[in-house]
C-alpha cells in the first residue's frame, strides 16, 4: 500500500472518529437540553399545584370572585405546561396521563363547590346550612386537598423521572465519549506502529545507503522490494547511482569536453574582438568614404562647369556652321554634362547627410510641410495636384532634413502621377507609445503610377530607377536622400504600392532623440 494512500486512509478514520464524536455530543447535548426543560416544566407544575391549592381555600374561605379567577388562570397555566410534555418513556406517559386525570377532577370539585357558594341561596351562616350541604362543603374541601397533594405526587415523580433520564444520557454520552477516545487512541497508537515500521525505517535505510554512496560506495544498491514511496525512492537512488557510475566512468571524457569548450569560447572571444576591430575598421572607411564622396563630387563639379560653359560658348560660336550631326553630337555632351552634374549634387546632397548634419531640434512637421509646400506651389498648378496634410506634431529632429524629407517625397508623388488623373498626396501624422518611448508613424500617399511590390526595396537604393529618364526625369538619388535621412534620425522608411493605383511611404521615427 502506497504510504499516501494509507495516510489518507487514517485521516479519513480519524476524521470519521471526530465526525462521530460530534454528532455524539450534539445530539446528547439537544436531548439533554429538551430533558432539561421537561423538567422544568414538571417543577412548574408542581409550585402551580401548591398555589392553586392556596387559592382554593382562599376562595372558600372568602368566597371572592377574584380568587376564582385567579384560580382558572392558574389552572389554564398549568394545562398549558401540560401540553408542552412531551413523554419519552411509557412511565413518564402514564404519569402525565395520571396529572391530566387528577387536574380534570379538580376542576370539577372546584366548580361544584363554587356553584353551592356562589347560589343565590347560599349564606355565610354555617348556621343557616343544612347538614347536606355542609356536609357536601366539607367533603369536597378534603377532595380538593386530595387531588392538589395526588397532583403535586405525580408532578414530583415526573420530575424525578426527567432527572434520571437525564442523568442516564450523560452517563451514557460519557461512556461513548470515552470508547470513542479509546478508539481514537487505539488508532493513532497503530498507525504510529505502521509509520515507525514502514516509513521511519525505511527513510532510515536509505539515510544509511546514501552515506555509503557519499563515502564512495557506487557499486552499493538499495532493495526496491516495496510498493510504497519507499520503493519508488529507492529505485530513483538506484538509477542515479548507475548514472552516476557512468558518469564517473567518463570523466576524462568530459574533461576533455570542458577543455574543448574553453578553447572554443576563447576562439569566439578572439573572434568577437577581430568582428569589433573589423567593424570600427568598416565604420571608419565608410566615414572616409562619404568625406571621398563629398570631396570628389566637389572637385569634380567645376570640371564638369567647364565642359558646359565652353560647349555652350563653342555652340554659339559655331552656330549655323556645324551639320546637323555634329549640332546633334554637341548638344548629347552638353546633356551629358548636365546629368553629371545633377547626380554629383544628389551624391553631394548624399554624404551631406551625415557631414554636414545639425543638431536635432524642436521641429514642427506642419508648419515645415506648409514651407515645403509654398516652394512647391508652382509645382502644384502645373500638373494641377493638391496635398492634403492632417494634424502633425512637433518632434526632435534636424529641420533641414526634415525639409529635404518632405521635398523629395511629395516631389515623387507629383512626378509620377498618372495621365489625365490629378495628383493627390495625403499626409498624415500618428503617435504611439512604446516601452521605448513614443513612436511617429508619418504616412504620405499618393494616386500616381505606383509600381510592382517587388521593387518596394530596390527604389530605396542610390541611383535606382523604374522608369526611362526620357520619360521620368531625375538621377535615381531622392529615395536613398530620404532612407539616409531617417536612418540618421534612427527611423525606418517603407512602401507599400500597387501598380496603377499609387504608393503609399511610411515613416517610423522616435518623437525624441536619445542623447
Amino acid at each position: 500500500m502506497k504510504i499516501k494512500t494509507q495516510f489518507n486512509i487514517n485521516m479519513f478514520s480519524f476524521a470519521l472518529i471526530l465526525v462521530v464524536i460530534a454528532v455524539s455530543l450534539t445530539l446528547t447535548s439537544q436531548r439533554v437540553k429538551r430533558l432539561n426543560q421537561q423538567e422544568d416544566i414538571a417543577w412548574n407544575i408542581e409550585r402551580s399545584t401548591w398555589e392553586l391549592s392556596y387559592l382554593s381555600n382562599d376562595y372558600l374561605l372568602h368566597h371572592e370572585s377574584q380568587q376564582r379567577l385567579r384560580w382558572e388562570a392558574k389552572y389554564a397555566s398549568i394545562s398549558e405546561d401540560l401540553a408542552r410534555l412531551t413523554p419519552s418513556t411509557p412511565d413518564q406517559r402514564t404519569l402525565i396521563d395520571q396529572i391530566q386525570a387528577n387536574q380534570s377532577r379538580l376542576k370539577t370539585v372546584f366548580h361544584d363547590i363554587a356553584n353551592i357558594l356562589e347560589s343565590p341561596d347560599y349564606t355565610q351562616n354555617t348556621a343557616d346550612l343544612s347538614a347536606s350541604d355542609l356536609a357536601f362543603i366539607q367533603t369536597s374541601w378534603s377532595r380538593l386537598e386530595v387531588q392538589n397533594q395526588n397532583l403535586v405526587f405525580d408532578a414530583s415523580l415526573l420530575a424525578h423521572s426527567l432527572r434520571d433520564e437525564i442523568d442516564r444520557s450523560n452517563q451514557t454520552n460519557i461512556w461513548l465519549i470515552f470508547a470513542l477516545v479509546c478508539i481514537f487512541g487505539s488508532s493513532l497508537l497503530v498507525n504510529y506502529a505502521l509509520v515507525h515500521r514502514r516509513t521511519l525505517r525505511g527513510l532510515a535505510d536509505l539515510q544509511a545507503g546514501t552515506r555509503l554512496i557519499g563515502s564512495g560506495r557506487l557499486d552499493y544498491a538499495f532493495k526496491d522490494t516495496r510498493d510504497d514511496e519507499i520503493g519508488e525512492l529507492s529505485q530513483a537512488f538506484n538509477w542515479m547511482i548507475t548514472n552516476l557510475r557512468e558518469i564517473t566512468a567518463s570523466k576524462a571524457d568530459l574533461e576533455r569536453e570542458i577543455a574543448d569548450r574553453k578553447r572554443a569560447e576563447q576562439a569566439l572571444v578572439e573572434s568577437q574582438t577581430a568582428l569589433k576591430s573589423y567593424a570600427e575598421k568598416l565604420q571608419r572607411s565608410n566615414q572616409e568614404l562619404e568625406q571621398f564622396a563629398f570631396v570628389a563630387s566637389h572637385d569634380l563639379q567645376e570640371p564638369l562647369r567647364k565642359i558646359s560653359v565652353f560647349g555652350d560658348l563653342l555652340g554659339q560660336k559655331l552656330k549655323g556652321k556645324l551639320s546637323g550631326e555634329e549640332c546633334d553630337q554637341l548638344e548629347r555632351m552638353l546633356n551629358a554634362s548636365q546629368r553629371m552634374q545633377g547626380m554629383i549634387s544628389d551624391l553631394l546632397e548624399l554624404s551631406r547627410v551625415t557631414t554636414q548634419a545639425k543638431p536635432f531640434t524642436q521641429v514642427d512637421l506642419l508648419d515645415t510641410t506648409k514651407l515645403v509646400l509654398s516652394d512647391l506651389e508652382f509645382r502644384l498648378k502645373q500638373v494641377g495636384g493638391k496635398v492634403e496634410v492632417g494634424d502633425l506634431p512637433t518632434i526632435e529632429a534636424d529641420p533641414a532634413q526634415m525639409q529635404r524629407l518632405l521635398i523629395n517625397l511629395i516631389s515623387n508623388s507629383l512626378k509620377y502621377h498618372r495621365d489625365s488623373v490629378p495628383p493627390v498626396v495625403q499626409i498624415t501624422g500618428k503617435v504611439a507609445s512604446f516601452n521605448s518611448g513614443d513612436m511617429l508613424m508619418l504616412t504620405i500617399k499618393d494616386n500616381g503610377i505606383g509600381f510592382e511590390p517587388q521593387y518596394a526595396e530596390r527604389i530605396f537604393q542610390p541611383f535606382a530607377r523604374l522608369h526611362s529618364r526620357s520619360k521620368y526625369e531625375g538621377t535615381g538619388m531622392g529615395l536613398a536622400i530620404c532612407r539616409k535621412i531617417i536612418e540618421r534620425h534612427n527611423g525606418m522608411i517603407s512602401a507599400n504600392s500597387t501598380l496603377g493605383e499609387g504608393s503609399t511611404f511610411i515613416i517610423t521615427m522616435p518623437l525624441r532623440q536619445g542623447r
